[in-house]
């Protein structure tokens, strides 16, 4: 039997997800968890996935795309009754609150890699990122480029 847990994260990061279900699921899962979630988030970088959601032409903007989602979620998961404009996902109107809220106020996120961002993008908006498939040797270099708080 699989464990249920690491079946639904696999399914989670298979699909480029809208950020209002992404912030809505994330705070389910957080509130379930009394408050213990910490996301990572990624632009996606397999072009063969974004034809598969009908996003072919977005593949080139990921970064862009990148940007506004994070933006959106960041804004629908910790404002009340967010007011905002978002050139690739629509208009939040401020009519319609996003509950549950996160049980901290915030989920922490993590970018992956870069997806395609500054690294002083990620430092002002993410909480953190993380490399995958790197060698120790090259972690001193990696960390050397975080600004220092």
């Amino acid at each position: 039997m699989f464990d249920p847990f690491t079946c639904l994260g696999y399914l989670a990061a298979l699909a480029p997800r809208h950020p209002l279900h992404l912030a809505k699921t994330a705070a389910l899962v957080d509130q379930s968890s009394d408050g213990q979630l910490v996301l990572g988030v990624a632009s996606g970088d397999r072009p063969v996935e974004y034809p598969a959601f009908g996003l072919e032409r977005e593949f080139e903007r990921r970064g862009e795309r990148f940007r506004d989602a994070f933006e959106m979620f960041r804004l629908a998961g910790e404002t009340p009754f967010p007011l905002g404009t978002f050139r690739r996902f629509g208009d939040l109107q401020g009519l319609a609150d996003l509950v549950p809220k996160p049980v901290h106020g915030r989920i922490p996120a993590l970018v992956t890699g870069r997806s395609r961002q500054t690294v002083d993008w990620i430092a002002a908006k993410a909480d953190g990122g993380f490399h995958y498939f790197v060698p120790a040797e090259h972690v001193p270099a990696l960390t050397r480029v975080w600004p220092r708080a």
